[in-house]
């Protein structure tokens, strides 16, 4: 196979900056159908990686030189939008977005310079949503779909044929035949009706129309998905582990298994492996599976449902290292000292059988000794390994934070309770136990350790990096602090053991929570990078992922890379130039998927928390004021984890807002509303689709409102 680079491809686009797939060809001279094959996948991994784009006949251009690509973003008003110029952020006027919807991609060019970077857009080159979910509103002879989301604008037009399918007020699913253009409404066909507007069924839908997630795998890759399932399994040139008691511990409602790890001790040390799911073994590269996978990203985990990255067949199927079956595994194996140092580690192909598959439930019980009969008979094979495991758990995290690293941020996630129709009942904040930390302590040794062979032999990699945060998030994280009261000393340049001493110091305030989300936010977001920044959070000098490789495609890449390692010892001049530049476009969409994947697991959580508060309206809850602007207190309801808006023209007075000590003083009354305060307030208002909610305070001291309201 010729050896297609991305500096290959761009030096041609620059000899003729526009470009079909078959000219392409003839200019590098690809004449086999593997090459153009593989020059095909190339292509769509530098147009999703913003590299290049490909017009509406096919033909792939390099923007002008004054011209970038991006995928453009609407704020929840629609008065505005942003897009990326590299990591830079540029807003650009809604007059400015040349008939964009939320997510398309779109050539733009920077407006002159003004007070922030701006710019306009030139025109849209691939629209992201070809399906829209929203409201039918009829008009007689033709009707429109007001769409759901708010970031869109533009109502759909319904011609007469098309509304016969629907009702005035019915939720439906319109599929967009014309989009807005000038002069014009963008027009759509009814392709379902959806009965149940506010449903567990209507919301899933909602999100995956919102943020475009695939729905069904194509044929091609579900066909190949079932004949590399069918392979037979040998353990020719693997270390055959099938005899070893080696065990899963994951969720009750797992349905994939990535990791699994077995544990004994030495004289003095423990030897600790963990082994992945040899997904790599399965999914080739340049495969059908292997381009819908990098397409994908990710998984996307929806409330109990899951829209996976790989076809049934491998996520559920030959990969999950179920109980009782051979699987292929990739394990790593690390003989660590009693102060948390790795001493010597070996990773090698191995074939596995599961002896146990354990939940985080399970192993919790049998920690804090509430055992039963049948539960000490499930741990009986695992059961010294479970005590050793979690010793060196607790070396390991000791081990962390000594070295800085920050341990005590507790997962804001939520279990939603549901009736027998599906609709939330309540909300219960998920608590981690000593076994999810246990799994969390083996992962993180794993993906640092594989990420140090790596970096310490300067080869292509994949990291995942997580930069120091911007001095603005540090300075916003000490006003904050400030204003409960806590005057502590936060350097310029700052340590993760910094933030990690905030949190110790704050254990038993009343708003830490609060406190820690607010050193999450102070923290930039994590990343993918072929260049080796480091962890801050973790304080680790090189991390990656390589434990989630059913679910991650960033694991799997590094899968790929470690078994290129083990079988080379190295990596050639030429492979590595051609790695570096094929890698750091898989890396920025994987980072790109990650964030789409996030949104939308958090946006379907919010709608659930909306569609529980809506079900207690006018009744009381406690909550503590988390933040005070100009125009009002964010609440939070703690045991839930919803938040809310107390308006402060909801307020009994005229209220100044004292932006030095964040607090509102009434005029009149000169109460003061602080940050930290509990305040019962009922809900006034709530709506799903902007993710809002209004509280207001209860039974309040009467005073004469002023009828003017400072905005």
């Amino acid at each position: 196979m010729k050896n297609i680079s991305k500096s290959t491809i761009i030096t041609t686009f620059k000899e003729k900056n526009k470009s079909s797939l078959k000219q392409m060809c003839l200019m590098l001279n690809i004449k086999s159908k593997e090459e153009r094959q593989y020059l095909k996948k190339f292509l769509v991994e530098l147009t999703d990686a913003n590299v290049i784009y490909k017009d509406s006949k096919g033909i792939y251009i390099l923007p002008e030189k004054d011209q970038y690509l991006s995928e453009i973003n609407f704020n929840k008003k629609n008065s505005s939008a942003f897009v990326f110029k590299g990591g830079e952020k540029i807003f650009i006027p809604y007059d400015k977005t040349n008939y964009a919807l939320d997510s398309d991609k779109v050539l733009f060019r920077m407006a002159e310079e003004g007070e922030m970077p701006s710019g306009e857009v030139i025109k849209v080159v691939k629209r992201k949503r070809k399906t829209i979910t929203g409201t039918y509103e009829d008009k007689g002879t033709f009707g429109f779909v007001i769409p759901d989301d708010s970031k869109i604008k533009f109502d759909f037009f319904i011609d007469n044929e098309n509304k016969k399918r629907v009702k005035n007020g019915q939720s439906a699913i319109i599929k967009i035949s014309r989009y807005p253009r000038k002069g014009t409404n963008p027009e759509g066909k009814i392709i379902s009706i959806i009965n149940t507007t506010g449903s567990y069924e209507f919301d899933l839908e909602f999100i995956i129309n919102k943020y475009s997630l695939p729905k069904k795998f194509k044929s091609e890759v579900l066909k190949e998905a079932k004949v590399v399932s069918g392979k037979k399994m040998s353990p020719e040139n693997r270390v055959d582990l099938r005899s070893e008691d080696i065990f899963t511990i994951d969720g009750d409602n797992a349905k994939d298994f990535d990791d699994a790890i077995s544990i004994y001790k030495n004289k003095n040390n423990y030897i600790l492996k963990v082994h992945i799911a040899d997904v790599s073994h399965y999914v080739e590269k340049n495969s059908n599976l292997d381009f819908e996978a990098l397409s994908r990203g990710t998984s996307v985990y929806l409330l109990d449902s899951v829209i996976p990255m790989l076809p049934f067949e491998l996520s559920s199927g030959v990969c999950s290292l179920k109980e009782g079956v051979d699987r292929y595994a990739v394990t790593l194996q690390m003989e660590i000292d009693k102060e948390g140092n790795i001493v010597s580690k070996d990773i090698f192909n191995s074939i596995i059988n599961s002896s146990r598959r354990l939940t985080y439930r399970e192993v919790n019980r049998f920690y804090s000794g509430n055992t039963d009969e049948k539960l000490k008979a499930k741990m009986e094979p695992v059961g010294t390994q479970l005590i050793l495991a979690k010793e060196l758990m607790n070396i390991l995290k000791e081990n962390r934070k000594k070295r800085g690293s920050i341990i005590d941020i507790t997962s804001r996630e939520v279990e939603f309770i549901y009736d027998k129709n599906k609709n939330v009942i309540d909300i219960k904040p998920i608590v981690r136990g000593e076994s999810e930390e246990m799994i969390e302590e083996f992962m993180l040794k794993a993906n640092e350790t594989i990420a140090g062979i790596f970096a310490d032999n300067e080869f292509p990699f994949v990291y995942r990096i997580h930069e120091n945060p911007e001095p603005e998030a540090i300075q916003k994280l000490k006003n904050y602090l400030k204003a409960i009261g806590l005057n502590m000393k936060i350097p310029q340049n700052i340590h993760p053991k910094v933030l990690q001493a905030i949190l110790d110091e704050t254990k038993n305030h009343p708003l830490y929570y609060s406190i820690q989300q607010l050193v999450v936010r102070s923290m930039q977001r994590a990343i993918y990078s072929t260049s080796n920044n480091g962890h801050f959070g973790l304080a680790s000098k090189a991390y990656t992922h390589f434990t989630s490789p059913i679910r991650r495609y960033p694991d799997l890449i590094v899968h790929r890379l470690l078994k290129e390692y083990l079988k080379n010892g190295t990596f050639s001049k030429e492979r590595t130039e051609m790695l570096e530049e094929r890698l750091k476009d898989i890396a920025i969409i994987s980072s790109k998927r990650e964030r789409v994947a996030n949104e939308a697991e958090w946006s379907i959580e919010d709608m659930k928390k909306i569609e529980y508060i809506e079900r207690h309206k006018n009744e009381t809850f406690k909550t503590i004021i988390t933040s005070v602007m100009n125009f009002g207190l964010f609440v939070e309801i703690p045991e839930k984890y919803i938040s809310g808006l107390v308006h402060i023209s909801t307020l009994n007075d005229y209220f100044l807002f004292n932006e030095k000590r964040n607090e509102l003083i009434g005029e009149k009354t000169r109460k003061v509303y602080k940050i930290g305060d509990e305040l019962e307030v009922i809900v006034v208002k709530s709506d799903k689709n902007t993710g809002e909610i209004d509280f207001e305070i209860k039974d309040q001291p009467k005073e004469k409102k002023r009828k003017k309201r400072r905005k």
